[in-house]
């Protein structure tokens, strides 16, 4: 059998031994069209396939590499076609499949980046948080689709009868692995995007640098222990479909695994969920009668006096509107420009803040009819048992409430009068308790996953 070229040599090879173009491609994990090129001299296959070729047909890579056989004195015989997928291939096309799907995953990954980018680029460049989260989720969906694909090629080139022993197992396993982690590492990036719908209430609005970044790196933690978490029930959902089938060794190994995660799984949702019972314990109970003293006065005179006197620094909001609600009055703020004073002195604010100073408000009452500041500002003190006690005047507005305590014959005991300020001692008191309770979630969850890892290895 005299042949010139190595495509002309592949061509009487496989017609010899009645394959066809088709037959020999999957042999190959290659296309039909790639042996038709070869087969015409267009091009020649990768080195790495010519021992695979050689093995196939019977013949040594050197003869492939000439395009001819060897003179031998002892008569040439067509090597018979084996049923089944030699050493040599089977390895090639593991290889060849693992190498395609880490690439391919890679890319999976690079379109979620793109989309994070993308989302970056509509709050940052247009302050349209929302719309960015609606771009990247887009690509985020793109990314997830286009891994399901790649992992579904890749598992059909290595299923079928041919492909049953333990190294092909291992390799759907490692596959199987590989398509976790891009799906892993597309739902860390979306929860990272995350802040820009939760922290974001107006569509027309964008997210800060660093609320994005504070907030962000808080969802991508969490979510990595979610996914590690995970993992565990995706391992056995893999076996449970028969992804990949494991040795009965590691079988029995992944069964002990199973029962440990199982252990370390219920301790953290103990431990979590002990510590949302205190936490809605305080959120429960906390006030601000509890956590603020406030201003306390046991005789009337001296809390009327309270009242009556305005504080130290007195600012009207003006949002767009005149008239604003308050108790039974209302009043009209004269607005000539939208400049800020405190205590009478003009003084710099931020161009998006417009303000007012009090001294040029008029008052009126609920039928539109002009009356005098001390009418609009008096107020009624109720009795223990809802009788008129009093009459005071309200020109203190740093006040946000009070609360009073009679004593069993209806006698005035004391009035606590909590301010504003109080308010938000008490807000900024819940909200660091509310903090320290993450911190302690994520803590929780830290100290259980790397001891649940550490007991792992050790199995």
């Amino acid at each position: 059998m005299e042949k010139k070229t190595i495509g002309q040599f592949i061509a009487a090879l496989r017609k010899a031994n009645g394959m066809t173009q088709k037959q020999l491609s999957e042999k190959l994990n290659v296309s039909d069209k790639a042996v038709s090129r070869w087969e015409r001299d267009e091009c020649a296959p990768d080195l790495s396939l010519i021992p695979v070729i050689a093995e196939i047909f019977g013949v040594t890579s050197d003869e492939i590499l000439r395009g001819e056989r060897k003179f031998s004195e002892e008569p040439f015989t067509e090597a018979p076609v084996s049923s089944g997928k030699s050493q040599k291939q089977m390895e090639h096309i593991l290889n060849d499949t693992k190498l395609k799907f880490g690439i391919r995953s890679i890319i999976s990954v690079g379109i979620a980046v793109v989309g994070l980018l993308g989302a970056m680029l509509c709050n940052f460049g247009f302050l349209r948080a929302h719309i960015g989260f609606i771009v990247g989720c887009i690509l985020f969906l793109a990314a997830a689709v286009c891994e399901a694909v790649f992992a579904k090629i890749a598992f059909a080139a290595v299923s079928g009868d041919d492909f049953d022993s333990e190294s092909v197992n291992l390799c759907k396993k490692e596959f199987f692995n590989k398509a976790y982690s891009a799906y892993a590492s597309v739902f860390v990036i979306f929860a990272s995007t995350l802040p820009l719908v939760n922290l974001v209430t107006d569509a027309y609005w964008g997210l800060s640098f660093e609320s994005w970044f504070v907030y962000g790196l808080i969802y991508c933690l969490v979510s990595v222990l979610f996914c590690l978490i995970f993992k565990v029930v995706a391992d056995r959902i893999a076996l449970k479909y028969k992804l990949f089938t494991l040795p009965e060794k590691e079988r029995e190994k992944a069964d002990r695994a199973f029962k440990l995660d199982k252990k370390y799984f219920l301790i953290l949702v103990c431990v979590m969920c002990f510590t949302f019972v205190l936490q809605a314990v305080f959120n429960t109970t906390a006030s601000v009668e509890l956590y603020c003293k406030g201003e306390v006065f046991t005789e009337f005179e001296d809390f009327a006096e309270f009242m009556n006197t305005p504080a130290e620094k007195s600012y009207t909001y003006y949002d767009g509107f005149s008239k604003i609600q308050v108790n039974e009055a209302l009043y009209v703020d004269v607005v000539t420009d939208y400049t800020f004073y405190e205590n009478g002195e003009e003084v710099s604010v931020a161009p998006d803040d417009y303000f007012q100073y009090d001294d040029e408000t008029h008052y009126f009452d609920r039928y539109g009819n002009e009356i005098s500041e001390e009418e609009a500002l008096t107020r009624e003190f109720y009795g223990k048992n809802g009788e008129l006690y009093a009459t005071y005047i309200e020109r203190n507005d740093s006040v946000s409430y009070y609360s009073v305590d009679w004593n069993e014959d209806g006698i005035l005991e004391k009035i606590t009068v909590y301010t504003t300020q109080d308010i938000r001692n008490y807000h900024a008191f819940g909200n660091a308790v509310n903090q320290l309770f993450l911190i302690a979630y994520f803590m929780e969850a830290v100290i259980i996953v790397l001891a649940w890892i550490v007991k792992r290895r050790k199995i």
